[in-house]
């Protein structure tokens, strides 16, 4: 397979911490899976197939499916509180002017 035949990348864990990387090709029902010792080196193998694929294929989005898993989902940090930080500028303002 060729770079510019890949239209999907996909890491998916299996038993014992194994992982599969799988390239969806274009013109391939099936598609070509590469058995890895981690799940952690699939991903950096997507991450490299993806890489040559948008260069070769001048593609601005990336081709890896990331599945949406709970447990992957990032907690957001509070709001930053916008009127406190005016208040602090303002006093630090006042107290280099000497006022």
């Amino acid at each position: 397979a060729e770079f510019k035949q890949i239209k999907s990348i996909k890491c998916t864990t299996v038993e014992e911490g194994r992982a599969l990387l799988q390239l969806g090709l274009t013109g391939n029902p099936q598609s070509l899976t590469i058995k890895t010792s981690s799940l952690a080196e699939a991903e950096n193998m997507a991450d490299l197939i993806d890489g040559y694929c948008r260069l070769q294929g001048c593609l601005d989005t990336s081709l890896i499916i990331r599945p949406n898993r709970e447990n992957d989902k990032r907690i957001s940090l509070p709001q930053v509180p916008i009127q406190h930080i005016e208040e602090r500028r303002s006093t630090l303002t006042e107290s280099f002017s000497g006022g």
